[in-house]
């Protein structure tokens, strides 16, 4: 059978261009002038049934073009324009096969049309026709014709009475159109035109108006200058923005109408301007009973809102010829009276009693009697989800005051809660049940307006803490053991998202106590052994590390090991060759003599100049510079193979199998999970390869591996070792994060391995005990300023890892966000990463589109460098059709409820202070 849903055919045609070498001519005389300039693909709409009625021309007012790579699905791309009838994409690759999915919507983003192609060859001069079919809810006609888009473009809403407006224009003092100008379309709000000029990147546009019948609006001869992305003109002024009316806008103010018309419309006007046209705006149906509800947008605050309502029938409510005065931000008019804030619930009545009650039932009643009256009916009210974690709510009405609610709690089940047979006794407006104890108030929590996601976990997101800084934490394996939380609460980092903690160098070293550990002495002496002054190292003994170690792993918290192969340091002198006859006093005789059993065939032989490449200091010189001992050659490094210290010789087999030793035995004896290598790239890459395959299959964990190799070139390091297992600090995308601080970074352009197809193998970090530490000896500068910003990114992604920096968390009180960004990666970063396709310099976003079988994941993160105070708003497809989201940061109040494509207008703050917002999904 034909479809009998097809109303009409449309093809889309794919023309591939080049800047040189391309020529249209070959693709057809009728397209050439639909093509623009540039380079990328032409994509053009051509309507092939000719009972299209060009007058009736207004209902397609979007068009998507979904884009997946046949040879790399992850290579994903949602491309959305006006209702053009050809635009240009940019970013899809010459000679590659896509899938491709065609969407046309109208105004009201409902489906029209729907085509799609399993396969597209992308070739230069080609073309491949897609036939749309008619959706369900497909109207009758389409646009004929629209005006082109452009990335550098001035739109402008203009408030007439006309049937017909054009605009007579020209750009920054460039050529006029010629005369009547360029037609305007309907536009989605009542009583306006509106028209998207190209601007290509000017600084205004010059403009009057016509009817295309003789009548101008000229602005008394001085003719309207627009300088804004978006302008409306109305009654003679101009100003920023949309116009005021149920579209767009950061301020609202909703309005629930209590009537028992099946239908219900409103009738307004702003602050005494321009009433709305006709019966005025639809009202909804709302979520109580008896009443229905308009929200009305606004670009900035506004006074108040007249109005009067209609059943669109010829009935009215005008208050009596009087109309309505709406002043707050929410309100309700029932029986002709407004008053602010929502309906009453429950029966009616004008006084309230609402009760919060923590609990873990899924399920809660609240079975209550009011001043000492009837009880209500076994199991009583049944209580809601409410906006705070952990909590139901319910909310009593009452006609007249009362002196309490006297109530007791159940699951429905049988199960009961009735303080002990004593009932609880509520006397409060507002009140809370925690604990078995009442207080006045919302629940002292952080509201959250939907449920955390139940996250398996074997699913749940590494999360790495750098638990130490360069000045930090002297006894702190006796911190984390004891759970003293003098300088780390591990039970709140373990249950806010913390799935692994990169300790400090455990190892003896060479000052004692007073060393943080990089300069090691004795790999095998983990606080066990009188060296170097003292039996335990600055972070306390071997014992104290072990029961560290088995307290973070019962909170299901791996521990990774600082291991610093480069070099050793802290010998006695002996006496050194270094060729041509000469000898120094070298500090590499490490025979370990406090040491009163070895762990290792060590005890063998012992650590001398035979097991080092080189020094730069000797006893009887001082600094001698980088010099290497007689018959040494240097190891096979990515970077400059001589750093500091006794250099080890990894050159020598002992010396790897005594290093093969010693990994197993922190992992198998010890009850660490993992490394992290410090100074990597100056050691010798063929025996870290070797040592990482040795320690991976020769110990009873998935051994997580992770080299400071800093350089931006991390991907040549990891081709340079060529093993599997390793990962890097990621310093290049860190660079970035620098430049963010300093106010010079471009925000829809980021680098790195986090963004490169090698991002699994990166380790993400915003600073570290390197770059942000007192009197820091290196040349770079930490990350000041957008901090949290930096955060969101790493914290979001899909495929590298971040580090969360002690000194960050607890010397610089960033704990409380930085609590809320993990949180929010525990629970919600989940499901494949897409970047949005309109960052700009200032704002940029992203999304994880969730996993489809666990409800309430995923994601959409906005980050910004403004500093403007005011809130930057972004339509972003979020994946999540028909979703509500809300800020689990808490910087944006408010929520935001796509459309059926996905596609919601959400917002961060253009502010250092909390300019980023992490939306993510309530759940019913």
């Amino acid at each position: 059978m034909l479809n009998e849903k097809r109303l009409l055919i449309i093809s889309l045609l794919v023309i591939a261009m080049f800047v040189v070498g391309c020529s249209s001519n070959n693709i057809g005389e009728d397209l050439d002038n639909a093509l623009l300039d540039g380079e990328g693909l032409k994509v053009i709409l051509e309507y092939t049934d000719q009972d299209l009625d060009s007058a009736s021309a207004d209902l397609i007012r979007a068009i998507e073009v979904e884009a997946v790579n046949v040879n790399e699905p992850q290579d994903q791309k949602v491309f959305t324009f006006g209702g053009q009838e050809s635009f240009e994409i940019k970013d899809l690759i010459i000679n590659e096969s896509y899938s491709l999915r065609v969407t046309v919507k109208d105004e009201h983003n409902n489906t029209l049309y729907i085509g799609e192609k399993d396969s597209v060859l992308f070739q230069e001069d080609s073309r491949v026709d897609i036939e749309l079919e008619a959706s369900d809810n497909s109207s009758d006609v389409l646009v004929n014709s629209l005006a082109t888009s452009s990335s550098e473009v001035a739109t402008i809403y203009y408030s007439t009475d006309w049937v017909d407006a054009n605009i007579h224009y020209r750009i920054e003092g460039g050529e006029w159109t010629e005369v009547p100008g360029l037609a305007m379309e309907d536009s989605n709000y009542d009583g306006y035109k509106v028209v998207t000029i190209d601007t290509s990147g000017a600084n205004h546009v010059e403009a009057v108006f016509n009817d295309g019948a003789g009548n101008w609006d000229n602005n008394n001869s001085n003719n309207y200058i627009f300088t804004d992305e978006i302008s409306t003109l109305e009654d003679g002024e101009i100003r920023s923005g949309v116009p005021y009316t149920g579209g767009g806008g950061e301020y609202q103010a909703t309005i629930y109408y209590e009537t028992n018309w099946v239908d219900a419309n409103i009738h307004y006007r702003v602050n005494g301007g321009t009433w709305t046209e006709g019966s005025g705006l639809a009202m909804e149906d709302s979520n109580y009973e008896g009443y229905k509800v308009a929200t009305i947008n606004f670009n900035e605050p506004i006074d108040n809102v007249e109005a009067v309502f209609n059943d669109g029938a010829g009935n009215w409510d005008n208050n009596n010829s009087n109309n309505y005065i709406f002043t707050d931000e929410i309100s309700t008019l029932e029986g002709g009276e407004i008053r602010s804030g929502v309906p009453y619930t429950g029966g009616g009545g004008e006084y309230q009693a609402t009760i919060y009650y923590e609990t873990n039932w899924v399920d809660a009643n609240i079975h209550y009697r009011v001043n000492g009256g009837t009880w209500t009916d076994v199991p009583g009210l049944a209580m809601e989800d409410s906006n705070y974690k952990g909590y139901k709510v319910a909310t009593i009405n009452f006609n007249e005051p009362i002196d309490n609610v006297e109530a007791v709690f159940n699951d429905g089940a049988g199960n009961w809660d009735n303080n002990n047979s004593n009932n609880y006794l509520f006397i409060y407006e507002v009140s809370t049940l925690e604990k078995g104890i009442i207080t006045e108030g919302d629940p002292d929590s952080d509201p959250n307006l939907g449920l955390l996601p139940n996250i398996p976990e074997n699913l749940v997101n590494d999360t790495i803490y750098q638990a130490f800084y360069w000045e930090s934490y002297e006894g702190l394996w006796s911190d984390i053991a004891n759970n003293e939380d003098q300088y780390i609460d591990v039970d709140n980092l373990a249950d806010v998202g913390i799935t692994s903690m990169w300790l400090p160098p455990a190892a003896k070293a060479a000052n004692g106590t007073d060393d943080v550990g990089y300069a090691v002495y004795d790999f095998w002496d983990l606080g066990e052994f009188d060296q170097h002054g003292a039996v335990e190292t600055r972070y306390g003994t071997r014992q104290q590390l072990e029961d560290a170690l088995e307290r973070l792993n019962d909170l299901g918290v791996d521990s990774y090991f600082d291991v610093v192969f480069n070099h050793r340091m802290g010998g006695a002198p002996e006496t050194a060759p270094v060729g041509w006859g000469q000898t120094i006093e070298s500090y590499t005789d490490m025979t370990l003599l406090g040491r009163s059993a070895h762990y290792s065939n060590a005890d063998q032989w012992s650590w001398n100049w035979e097991e080092f490449n080189g020094v730069d200091w000797c006893a009887n010189d001082g600094n001698i510079g980088e010099t290497s001992f007689e018959g040494k050659y240097w190891g096979r490094t990515f970077g400059h193979p001589y750093l500091m210290g006794n250099d080890v010789d990894y050159n020598q087999r002992r010396v790897i199998d005594e290093m093969k030793e010693w990994g197993e035995w922190i992992i198998n004896d010890v009850g660490f999970s993992g490394f992290r290598m410090d100074a990597i790239m100056h050691v010798d890459s063929d025996f870290v390869n070797e040592w990482l395959w040795h320690v991976q299959n020769n110990t009873e964990e998935d051994i997580f591996f992770v080299g400071e190799a800093w350089t931006n070139d991390t991907w040549g390091y990891l081709d340079h070792v060529d093993n599997p297992f390793m990962t890097v600090f990621d310093f290049a995308l860190r660079d970035d994060f620098v430049a963010l601080s300093e106010g010079r970074h471009d925000m829809s352009s980021w680098g790195g391995l986090a963004n490169s197809p090698r991002a699994d193998r990166a380790v993400t970090f915003v600073d570290n005990h390197d770059t942000s530490r007192e009197n820091n000896d290196y040349p770079v500068d930490p990350v000041i300023n957008f901090k949290n910003q930096a955060y969101a990114y790493i914290l979001m992604r899909e495929h590298s890892i971040p580090t969360v920096y002690a000194r960050d968390y607890d010397e610089f009180g960033m704990n409380d966000t930085l609590d809320k960004m993990i949180e929010a990666r525990r629970y919600f970063a989940y499901g494949p990463g897409h970047e949005v396709n309109n960052n700009d310099y200032h704002v940029y976003s992203y999304v994880r589109e969730g996993l489809e079988d666990i409800p309430g994941t995923g994601l959409v993160m906005m980050i910004s460098d403004g500093t403007s105070g005011d809130q930057s708003v972004k339509n972003i497809n979020s994946r999540q059709p028909n979703t509500t989201f809300y800020d689990y940061t808490g910087n944006v109040s408010g929520t935001v409820t796509t459309d059926s494509f996905g596609y919601g207008d959400f917002r961060v703050n253009m502010s250092e202070a909390n300019g980023w917002s992490i939306w993510v999904p309530v759940i019913d």
